[in-house]
């Protein structure tokens, strides 16, 4: 193998393995995401301001649905 190739080939190394290194930090941030959300309390009537929930319920008696259902 020539020296030029040999370099080239050398660099899609190093890049591949920054890949890899960067796919197990996203992985590794997902699941910490995935485990601090699911550590969370589910929200409770005092925690919605009165006007959102309003508005929301308001919503459900007209016959709209909501976007996150």
């Amino acid at each position: 193998m020539n020296p030029k190739r040999k370099r080239i080939v050398a660099k899609v190394d190093q890049l591949m393995a920054l890949v890899d290194a960067l796919e197990t930090q996203i992985t590794s941030a997902r699941t910490t995401a995935l485990r601090a959300d699911s550590d969370r309390p589910a929200p409770t009537a005092h925690d919605i301001p009165a006007q959102a929930g309003a508005a929301y319920y308001a919503g459900q008696r007209h016959g709209y649905s909501s976007p996150c259902h």
